[in-house]
């Protein structure tokens, strides 16, 4: 299934080509029973290569749509109705709330030797508090790093997200400046352009080809020599 999907994928990227392709397939299909003259034929050969050179422009402008999130004509449509003054409403109200909250402090207890205290009482008292300082020292020496961590991690991760944020807008600026380039010369010179040419020498193609005196039969008539 991923191998079928995979070739439905590559097979639609070059959907101008498929679209070209299509239009000068419906015209010859359609060409015989729109004319038995090449004059009209060749007229209904330049409007077809027209619509398909707008047709190009279209996709070229919704695929530009698509990079920037904009939104649709018809949700533009829908949004500037939805905005009428005189519409009622609905008000949404919303309570916040709100807590105080008490900071802790965590208060620091230094045991001392009494007066009457021997001197290796004083040294035990002494040796304590300095364990308990070393102690101390240590635990905010710990916390000091693990946030020093946390802050380096947050910024390494905000400089990628930046980074690739930024290689993102690059690549929808890209895209939307010469990214779709390639369709639109090719509505313009496939399409357009030969379109409007076509349609405006129908009459010198046909005389060229040998059908200038060829005069155009009614459908029922048409209907009727090929019933006949």
């Amino acid at each position: 299934m991923s191998r079928i999907k995979e070739v439905a994928i590559w097979l639609a990227e070059p959907i101008a080509v498929w679209a070209l392709l299509g239009t000068i397939l419906l015209w010859l299909l359609i060409g015989p029973w729109w004319s038995n003259c090449l004059e009209p034929r060749f007229r209904v050969l330049g409007i077809l290569l027209q619509i398909y050179g707008i047709w190009t422009v279209y996709q070229g402008i919704k695929d530009k749509h698509k990079l920037f999130s904009q939104p649709s004509m018809l949700c533009r449509c829908a949004n500037y109705f939805r905005r009428f003054p005189l519409r009622k409403r609905q008000i949404v109200m919303g309570v916040v709330g709100a807590t105080d909250g008490a900071d802790s402090a965590a208060a620091r207890l230094i045991v001392r030797a009494g007066p009457d205290a021997s001197l290796s009482d004083r040294l035990s008292r002494l040796e304590a508090n300095f364990d308990g300082l070393f102690n101390e020292v240590g635990d905010i020496s710990s916390r000091v790093n693990a946030q020093t961590r946390s802050t380096v991690e947050r910024l390494a991760a905000e400089e990628g997200a930046r980074k690739h944020d930024v290689e993102t807008v690059n690549r929808k600026l890209e895209a939307a400046t010469a990214g779709g380039l390639h369709i639109d010369l090719l509505g313009l010179w496939l399409g357009v352009v030969p379109g409007t040419v076509i349609g405006g020498i129908a009459a010198e193609l046909s005389a060229l080809f040998g059908d200038a005196e060829c005069k155009p039969v009614p459908w029922r008539s048409m209907w009727t020599l090929l019933a006949g």
